[in-house]
């Protein structure tokens, strides 16, 4: 049973609500749907009618609430906010620093809006196509092996890290019943977007240099660690 939950039919990051059937309740929460009607039955999960179709549905946000609520409060839930160090990208031409504490501030929110208690935020500057000089990755992988996390939240996938990584990283927090959330699966924002043109750039130019078509002592193309 896979234990990434993924938000990814948000329209966008944060978008408040999101009405789903019984069924889809319950598999959002890996609970059967008997568990979701006990909920239902004793208040713990608001429902909203359409008189039209006479049918029944929860909203979304409900369910992250009942989500938070269910993490076993013994372990740590962490947030990791990670950005490129590119400096002035994106769409207001902002630092890594200034990006990466807006980054924190839409991730706390939505777990705050969500009834998900953060313990403890991991932030970094760094590429998505390394680990080396990240403080961070290597903090969550101690906490992990110790047993200490519950729940990792995240902004999008790519934020430990991009390509086969992050099915590794998916990977390895099953392994330790780590539950990952990730708040949107899709790359929209706009420095997100200069980072994989970055990183591709970068895949290239070593690819290039590993089948001899660029010289060994050739820059790679720069960016900011």
């Amino acid at each position: 049973m896979s234990l990434v939950y993924k938000t990814s039919d948000f329209a966008e990051a944060f978008e408040a609500g999101k009405l789903m059937t019984y069924q889809e309740a319950a598999d959002f929460l890996h609970l059967s749907t008997r568990t979701i009607e006990k909920y239902v039955d004793n208040g713990v999960l608001p429902v909203y009618k359409n008189h039209i179709s006479n049918k029944t549905f929860i909203d979304k946000t409900d369910l992250l609430k009942i989500m938070g609520s269910k993490v076993k409060r013994e372990k740590q839930v962490i947030v990791y906010c990670r950005a490129a160090g590119l400096p002035e990208r994106g769409s207001r031409h902002e630092s890594a620093p200034t990006r990466l504490q807006a980054q924190v501030d839409r991730v706390m929110n939505y777990c705050t809006n969500s009834g998900i208690i953060v313990d403890k935020v991991i932030k970094e500057i760094g590429p998505a196509n390394s680990f080396k000089d990240r403080p961070g990755i290597d903090e969550i992988f101690e906490l992990v092996l110790r047993r200490r996390v519950s729940m990792i939240v995240i902004e999008s996938s790519d934020r430990l890290a991009r390509w086969a990584s992050a099915e590794l990283f998916e990977k390895f927090f099953s392994w330790y019943n780590v539950k990952l959330l990730i708040i949107n699966q899709v790359w929209d924002m706009p420095e997100y977007r200069e980072e994989v043109k970055d990183d591709l750039a970068n895949i290239l130019i070593d690819a290039k240099r590993q089948m001899g078509d660029l010289p060994k002592e050739d820059k790679k193309r720069k960016t900011t660690p």
